[in-house]
């Protein structure tokens, strides 16, 4: 049962979309930016793998922009178990329901994980989803870089329970 949390992720589209995003965080170990930058096109759903070419970070010159990764190492190819592609293909499903119920308010900028509107989605708004999901099953401080070297048990595929 997904139960979706009050604030300023209250919708509940919304709220399936960083619920998505974060358990593909911790299932394909990627980082926060490099989620929130990745596009449609980078994703092979056929291959079942996705290319990291980008990051989205926060400048306080210029707000959020995509940038290439760091380091050449960073630039990579990451295969994708099938439990990580289900979640992918069905987001892509919600994605697109959502995108034909905003009609011309969604600006579709290809993004796997937008926010609400199809705009880059703020990095600290996926962080405060992470913060209010752990503090609702008990462990207060869980951390993106956490999940990407352990699943808690409400993320993972066998659960079958979301622990919003």
């Amino acid at each position: 049962m997904l139960i979706s949390p009050h604030g300023d992720d209250s919708s509940d589209e919304f709220f399936y979309a960083l619920q998505s995003c974060i358990q593909f965080h911790s299932q394909s170990r990627s980082m926060r930016g490099e989620c929130l930058g990745l596009h449609w096109r980078q994703v092979d759903f056929e291959r079942q793998e996705i290319s990291i070419v980008s990051s989205l970070v926060r400048s306080a010159q210029k707000g959020l922009i995509f940038e290439p990764p760091k380091s050449a190492a960073s630039r990579r190819v990451i295969n994708l178990d099938d439990g990580t592609m289900e979640v992918i293909r069905a987001h892509k499903v919600r994605q697109m329901e959502h995108r034909l119920t905003m009609a011309q308010s969604y600006e579709d900028n290809d993004l796997v994980f937008p926010n609400e509107y199809g705009q880059p989605l703020n990095p600290m708004r996926l962080t405060r989803a992470l913060d209010r999901a752990g503090k609702r099953i008990g462990a207060e401080h869980v951390k993106l870089t956490t999940c990407a070297t352990f699943t808690p048990p409400c993320f993972s595929r066998a659960a079958r329970v979301r622990c919003w």
